[in-house]
């Protein structure tokens, strides 16, 4: 590849390219791949990767790793087939590109590097020690004649020769203090003695291109950086409220307090809540019959359900334990709606757990309880944080759901008083509620 791009910039060899499709793509860097948006967008156009795609596969050659090159090299030609590329002639493709990351991926990330990064990777291929040696230790090299210099000897018969080279002026550029690549001005036939003004000048050109190297390395990590803070942001919000995620953000940065060892407290009071408990009739026999995974899979589809409906009606999910689902109406941020809200869900429950079969073909069906009342929300502890609700209002929620009757929703006198001008509400006979004696509750019925 080296020899292909010299012999090409120099006139010497015809520029063509593995399909035309690809000329738009290399025909500025004279038919070779030397750069990274290349590879990408050769994976788009021949073998119909996706951005993504395309994303990962650079980043595979990057590392190298034989096994996973080899299911890339699969995919590759079998997208290329797929569009009607020659097969042979893509796996030919791939390994050009997987022979320009093992050039050094990474090392040049723009047209403006490319001629650069081969006459690096020219180095890389010849190792010339003597040279490397006198590099490390100047800045710049100005030589006038090569063939009377030593440390150009093992050069001049591959490089210097074929392309008439005679004077050569090299500096050499850095990047985080790692030599990164080589900036060559050449004087071909005749012999050229370089001024100090020159030498000046290409180490000045070098402190340039390094510091685009630099901004742009810079850039690629504060992307990054940005990436998997939006990553751990979302994750942070599929577990917290986001005004609670905030607030725990905030400890951390306020008070400098390893919450590992340490641990946090975020909590409030709510005068006024809306519990709703929901568990799936006799499950536990029902699990017992089927396997693990389908057990999983018809939890997370009715779950799932639910969690559209936790959404839709602005209410927060607060956990699931087993087939149990509970959510509560009215925090973090408080609303004076949250009995109806949950009275409402509770009813589109009913609805969607229709949708679900057993598979016996037997129906699923819900017992459901609601009560209304004063709690205590937030996060404690220093492990797996989870946004969790406190208070008698939560334990006699769950009673009215134990209490109930399956396929229906129980809700307290509480919850009663808030509900009864909107929605149909039967008064059940008093029952015996443990931890509370004898209470008076109502099965919710619909919308009036």
């Amino acid at each position: 590849m080296v020899d292909d791009f010299i012999e090409i910039k120099h006139g010497r060899k015809e520029m063509s390219f593995p399909f035309p499709e690809l000329e738009p793509i290399l025909k500025d860097t004279y038919g070779v791949i030397v750069y990274q948006e290349q590879v990408m967008n050769i994976a788009r156009i021949v073998a119909g990767y996706s951005l993504v795609q395309a994303d990962i596969l650079r980043k595979a050659m990057g590392k190298k790793i034989v096994e996973v090159m080899a299911e890339h090299k699969k995919i590759f030609c079998d997208g290329a087939k797929e569009r009607g590329f020659d097969e042979k002639k893509a796996s030919d493709l791939f390994d050009k590109m997987a022979l320009f990351a093992a050039y050094g991926f990474n090392k040049s990330h723009a047209v403006a590097y490319a001629y650069i990064a081969y006459q690096t990777a020219f180095l890389k291929k010849y190792y010339p020690a003597s040279f490397f040696a006198a590099l490390l230790e100047n800045r710049s090299i100005a030589i006038e004649d090569v063939q009377e210099e030593d440390i150009l000897q093992e050069l001049v018969p591959p490089y210097c020769k074929p392309l008439n080279i005679v004077s050569i002026l090299l500096s050499r550029f850095e990047v985080g203090g790692e030599i990164m690549g080589i900036l060559a001005f050449e004087h071909t036939e005749i012999e050229h003695l370089w001024l100090e003004e020159e030498i000046s000048f290409a180490n000045s050109l070098s402190d340039l291109l390094a510091l685009g190297m630099e901004a742009q390395e810079r850039r690629r990590a504060e992307e990054s950086l940005r990436v998997e803070q939006k990553k751990s942001e979302r994750l942070l919000l599929n577990v917290l409220p986001q005004e609670i995620a905030e607030r725990l953000k905030s400890v951390q940065l306020k008070t400098k307090v390893h919450l590992k060892t340490s641990g946090t407290i975020i909590a409030d009071s709510f005068e006024e809540v809306t519990v709703l408990f929901a568990d799936i009739v006799d499950f536990t026999e029902y699990a017992a019959s089927i396997s693990a995974s389908e057990l999983v899979n018809v939890l997370n589809e009715i779950f799932s359900e639910f969690d559209h409906l936790v959404e839709q009606y602005d209410l927060e999910k607060i956990k699931t334990i087993g087939d149990s689902y509970m959510v509560v109406g009215g925090l973090p941020v408080p609303s004076k709606d949250h009995a109806e809200a949950i009275a409402e869900m509770a009813l589109q429950m009913q609805t969607v757990i229709q949708k679900f079969k057993r598979s016996d073909g037997s129906d699923f069906s819900l017992r459901i309880g609601i009560h209304t009342g004063h709690a205590i929300a937030g996060v404690i502890g220093t492990k797996k944080f989870i946004y969790d609700l406190w208070g008698d209002t939560v334990n006699v929620a769950s009673r009215m759901e134990s209490y109930g009757i399956a396929g229906c929703i129980q809700v307290t006198e509480a919850t009663y008083q808030l509900l009864k001008n909107k929605y149909q509400l039967e008064q059940r006979s008093a029952i015996n509620i443990k931890g509370k004696g004898e209470m008076i509750t109502y099965l919710l019925k619909g919308r009036i």
